[in-house]
């Protein structure tokens, strides 16, 4: 049987290197999944109970067409209201953050099938930072990783990640044993 660390390392994703394996994968906090969904959910609610509402007060004072057309539209809405939140979920699995032995890959792939990488090499690297603004972040603890370069311009933000400073820490290891393999001092 083999330890989850070892299928990381064997792990393919597209654009995958000969002698590369996977670190650590990173995915936004839950909760940038349970905001839009919880408001999408609300609004059906509303949206039905509204709906309700109406159809029970105006049924005898529409004709038949106007009451059936009017079910219609909202039940129309209501599926057009989970099938935005379908998508949020899928646009939230499909969102992945790769760090490699040598890289720093950012994969974001959506429901309408369209595929997005960037990569920039561990080397190219200077300076790693965390912003938590606000009490949400703080306490459910989540942030933004912040990636630099030489020139102090932003290389990688990766948002609403959980545990920022526990991972900060983990990419900063991954980061200085690939400078020490590739002779490099900081």
């Amino acid at each position: 049987m083999k330890k989850t660390s070892e299928i990381m390392q064997e792990a393919n994703f597209p654009g995958k290197q000969r002698k590369e394996f996977v670190e650590i994968y990173l995915r936004r906090h839950f909760w940038a999944l349970l905001v839009p969904c919880l408001v999408l959910g609300l609004a059906a609610f509303l949206l039905g109970a509204l709906g309700y509402y109406w159809w029970g007060t105006l049924r005898f004072e529409l004709s038949y067409v106007q009451n059936e057309t009017l079910f219609f539209l909202f039940y129309i809405l209501i599926l057009l209201i989970f099938h935005l939140c379908f998508v949020k979920i899928l646009n939230y699995i499909l969102a992945i953050k790769i760090i490699t032995n040598s890289r720093i890959i950012n994969l974001r792939a959506t429901a309408l099938l369209r595929r997005e990488s960037e990569m920039a090499e561990l080397s190219k690297i200077q300076d790693f930072s965390v912003i938590q603004n606000g009490i949400s972040k703080r306490l459910l603890n989540f942030g933004t990783i912040i990636m630099h370069d030489a020139s102090g311009q932003k290389i990688f933000s990766f948002t609403k990640i959980p545990k920022p400073h526990k991972k900060l820490n983990a990419i900063s290891h991954i980061y200085k044993k690939a400078l020490t393999r590739q002779g490099t001092t900081l």
